[in-house]
């Protein structure tokens, strides 16, 4: 504005030269001036020019600042996403170690039950014993009672008595068979389970690991982002402060053009 000013005056003072009202002296004064001003106005254009590009650098740079702060909070999502992944593997775990015990439980059951008819047996080895001991008695007695009419009763008792050990001992080597059937087919249920336990017992150690490998990856995180998080806040803080700085430095250069601005007017 003042430099029109000037130019508007110098316009003037030329047309008063022409018309011999104004001195030349006046005139290159004026010329003197406008050419002040125009170079002050440049000076001024270009500093203004400078600082506003160091601030948009600065803008820039704070953008840049806010996406690495978005790409923490994306990290920290990240991590309580790992967080709720490892409670489903403690979960896990914890359900196959009820069903582990639940195994053990029902295995010790199919021991005890495998004792009870290994026990079974033996009782039906003793009897099968005693039936032999009563055939040879009863052999002797009937030597004995070759010549004797009055041992017949006795033999004929000892003979039904014989047969009734033989049924029960027929009866009990059928039970002998099916608990010998029964204590194979526990020995490849007890195979089974044991198989069964070890592959849990793998599944539970691979879990455990996957967790403590997950715990210490988390750890790690953590304590990165932490110490990235304070870097970029104390940056944040200081770039926030140079912003107000450049701002104080723009308005105190503008002050003077606005100055100038109202002394033209």
């Amino acid at each position: 504005h003042m430099r029109r000013q000037a130019e508007e005056r110098l316009r003037e003072a030329q047309r008063k030269r022409g018309q011999g009202r104004v001195e030349a002296a006046n005139i290159q004064a004026l010329q003197a001036l406008v050419t002040k001003l125009q170079e002050e106005n440049r000076r001024l254009t270009e500093e203004v020019h400078r600082e506003r590009q160091s601030m948009f650098n600065h803008q820039m740079s704070n953008r840049q600042w806010e996406q690495k702060l978005e790409k923490v909070e994306r990290n920290r999502e990240e991590k309580e996403r790992m967080v709720e992944h490892i409670d489903e593997v403690e979960t896990r775990a914890s359900e196959l170690e009820s069903v582990n015990q639940k195994l053990t439980d029902e295995t010790n059951e199919r021991a005890m039950h495998v004792m009870r008819l290994q026990s079974d047996i033996d009782k039906l080895s003793g009897a099968k014993d005693e039936v032999e001991e009563m055939r040879k008695a009863l052999d002797k007695f009937k030597e004995e009672a070759a010549g004797m009419a009055l041992m017949k009763g006795k033999t004929e008792e000892l003979m039904r008595e014989l047969v009734a050990k033989e049924g029960e001992v027929r009866r009990m080597a059928e039970g002998r068979d099916s608990a010998e059937a029964e204590r194979a087919r526990l020995v490849v249920l007890n195979g089974q389970i044991t198989a069964r336990l070890s592959e849990r017992d793998a599944e539970r150690e691979d879990l455990m690991h996957q967790l403590r490998v997950a715990k210490d990856q988390i750890s790690k995180c953590a304590r990165v982002n932490e110490q990235k998080l304070s870097i970029i806040e104390r940056k944040y803080a200081s770039t926030k402060q140079l912003n107000r700085v450049l701002e104080d430095r723009i308005l105190h250069i503008s002050a003077p053009l606005q100055e100038k601005h109202a002394m033209g007017r």
